[in-house]
């Protein structure tokens, strides 16, 4: 059975995972029935039938070369949600990295229905896919929130990352919010009570510190955030915790050996995500490997090919401009699609610094007026 259609969607988000990500739409497996449907960017449902049918109609819509679309040093930042929650949760995370130019791919998977390693097996069949419609090889992170992170840690353990998916994605960092690491002693308590088993699902089951101690450590640097009360006395919000707590997990349940960076905020286990001091502090550590960074500075720089007679020159914006002439020189993953026939390039002007990327930006469109060698003795725009 299939239809076509143009219309939103009626909820029911604890049911459905995402088993392929294009540009924002994505198909979806309902997981009781096992049909599928396609999604656009703004969750409509265009059509909903068999696996194929649903790919077919993606591809009648991006059309068969979408990939090619995607800039070679995009991003990626897969962004997996907790326990009861969607997707939806991680709306301000996700324009927040969009704003630092991150591509964000917000996972949906029904959390309530399956196992941690179910779901895992799930985002690596979507990434194996991205993978393979992707050309070369792109950066990928990992942002999670509570269950997430003990799916991520799932997800990332066995063959290196840089052999799976298709070779199409170089493994990052991870960020992992309000992670119950060593396990919930919450989800301990309360794992033989009926309502929980029902409501939560396969997934709670794994929660209490004996079943989460068995998930691998990440191999992969990562940073934990978590969320405290912050009050005086230091006794958290929840009175069946021990010590600082975010109403679900303990502030000593989020930490693990070999973290690169640990930050506690004053938040609930619900809302941690979208606190201020966190939208900052996950892209600064996707960029640099920690969640405060000292005051960085942009550049715009203009690149000269010394294989062409012709003064053929590139402009681009960057915080370190030696990192990002590498990239272009295909000495590292991530340079520009325009840059790769000329090679090599040179760095043959500079302008800056700027204090963010959108004053950068607005100086890189100044000199991009320009042309050819004009672009080498711009007044600092």
């Amino acid at each position: 059975m299939r239809q076509e259609v143009n219309l939103p969607t009626l909820g029911g988000r604890q049911f459905w995972a995402d088993t392929r990500w294009a540009l924002g739409w994505r198909i979806q497996r309902h997981c009781w029935t096992g049909h599928y449907r396609l999604l656009d960017a703004s969750d409509r449902r265009h059509t909903f039938g068999s696996k194929t049918h649903c790919e077919e109609a993606l591809l009648a819509e991006l059309g068969d070369s979408w990939a090619d679309a995607v800039p070679a040093d995009t991003h990626f930042v897969v962004l997996l949600h907790g326990l009861g929650r969607s997707r939806h949760s991680f709306s301000e995370m996700k324009q927040a990295l969009i704003a630092e130019g991150f591509t964000p791919i917000d996972v949906g998977y029904p959390s309530t229905r399956a196992s941690v390693a179910e779901h895992a097996l799930g985002v690596d069949g979507l990434l194996t896919q991205l993978g393979s419609d992707l050309p070369g090889q792109h950066p990928v992170s990992f942002v999670t929130h509570s269950l997430g992170g003990l799916i991520a840690r799932r997800l990332l353990e066995g063959t290196p990352c840089d052999e799976r998916w298709n070779g199409g994605f170089q493994v990052n960092r991870l960020v992992m919010m309000a992670p119950p690491s060593t396990g919930a002693a919450l989800a301990e308590s309360l794992q033989h009570q009926f309502w929980f088993r029902l409501l939560l699902g396969p997934s709670a089951q794994e929660l209490p510190p004996e079943q989460a101690a068995v998930i691998p450590l990440p191999e992969l640097p990562f940073g934990v955030i978590a969320g405290i009360r912050g009050d005086e006395k230091a006794e958290g919000w929840n009175p069946m915790l021990e010590g600082e707590d975010d109403g679900i997990v303990a502030l000593a349940e989020t930490r693990l050996p070999g973290m690169s960076d640990f930050l506690v905020v004053n938040s609930l286990h619900t809302f941690v995500m979208s606190e201020p001091k966190v939208l900052l502090a996950v892209p600064a550590f996707l960029r640099c490997g920690i969640f405060e960074p000292p005051k960085q500075k942009w550049w715009v720089y203009v690149l000269l090919s010394e294989s062409s007679n012709s003064p053929f020159t590139y402009v681009g914006i960057a915080l370190d401009v030696e990192k990002r002439l590498a990239q272009h020189n295909g000495l590292s993953p991530g340079g520009a699609k325009a840059t790769r026939a000329r090679r090599p390039w040179k760095v043959a002007a500079t302008y800056g610094p700027y204090a963010n990327r959108s004053e950068a930006q607005a100086a890189e469109a100044v000199v991009k007026k320009y042309k050819g060698l004009a672009r080498l003795n711009c007044t600092q725009p």
